[in-house]
């Protein structure tokens, strides 16, 4: 007897998965004013019912390659604080995208970048030139530039010199060099729309304090600079990540165990900001990771489980 094979041709069902309905805009980038240290990315959290959380991405002035660097949960303020930047080398730009319920990541933002502030002294002349890259944030585009400056060199103390200029703008001379010998500036670009990330109004992106002489020094206490660093994941089985701000010129980073014994030394480069440190070959328990840098030392504590 002839045994016959039946084939049942297979039917594949594929469902599609539309991308989050909101396109994101980022509403401004700015350096922070008050330690002029790190950079937040602002945006305006739309009434979606679809979004789970948003995706952060940041290239620098000498890249085209943005990385992701952060995701920031749709319940949280709507806002990302950038610690692992040196804002007074180098300008940075981001993207924001939304991530929905099922994973699915949509269309990125518009590109955003900050303000890099640089002044050159023109002793012949007898003026200070305030140069500094132009200001791009998709729709929400610059009314206008001002140049906010104190002589004694207190960045407490800045306040407008000049007019507001077009925010086409890229330099400007401030005149009267021997009074200004000493002094601090930093550039304000105001915006079209303002900010609303749980933080209240933003209107004003402002970029690196850049004194005169030398570099902006923070002059922070140790607890106020504890902010600026990062220690993630924590508790963590093997590998933690760290990060840093530029401005603290960290040089060294120890794990030190419970009895004051250092267990493992990271030196990192003259212009790293972020290290992992692999703790599997250490017991489990509580240390502490100190990051050494030239203003003083700061310690996170981290536990190995």
């Amino acid at each position: 007897m002839k045994k016959f094979l039946l084939f049942f041709p297979l039917i594949f069902s594929t469902a599609f998965v539309a991308q989050p309905s909101w396109s994101p805009e980022i509403c401004l980038v700015s350096v922070d004013s008050a330690t002029s240290s790190f950079i937040s990315v602002i945006w305006n959290k739309p009434q979606a019912t679809d979004i789970d959380s948003f995706y952060i991405y940041r290239a620098d002035s000498n890249s085209t390659a943005f990385s992701k660097i952060a995701a920031v949960d749709f319940a949280d303020s709507s806002a990302y604080d950038d610690i692992a930047v040196n804002v007074n080398t180098t300008w940075y730009s981001y993207l924001v995208s939304a991530i929905d319920f099922n994973g699915i990541e949509g269309l990125k933002s518009d590109t955003a970048n900050t303000c890099l502030l640089d002044v050159i002294p023109n002793i012949a002349s007898g003026y200070y030139t305030c140069k500094w890259n132009k200001y791009n944030n998709g729709i929400n585009q610059p009314l206008f530039v001002r140049c906010m400056w104190d002589s004694l060199g207190n960045p407490a103390g800045l306040q407008q010199v000049g007019t507001n200029w077009s925010p086409t703008w890229t330099s400007w001379n401030h005149l009267g060099y021997s009074q200004a010998n000493t002094s601090v500036y930093r550039l304000e670009v105001e915006m079209t729309n303002p900010c609303n990330p749980s933080r209240g109004l933003i209107n004003t992106s402002r970029s690196n304090v850049k004194g005169v002489a030398n570099p902006l020094t923070l002059g922070l206490s140790a607890p106020d600079m504890a902010k600026f660093v990062r220690v993630f994941p924590n508790p963590t089985s093997e590998r933690v990540q760290l990060e840093w701000n530029g401005t603290l010129c960290v040089t060294r980073i120890d794990v030190i165990d419970v009895c004051g014994k250092t267990v493992i030394t990271n030196l990192p480069s003259e212009n790293q900001l972020k290290t992992t440190v692999d703790l599997s070959g250490i017991e489990k328990g509580i240390y502490l990771i100190r990051f050494q840098g030239l203003k003083g030392a700061i310690i996170q504590r981290v536990v190995r489980q």
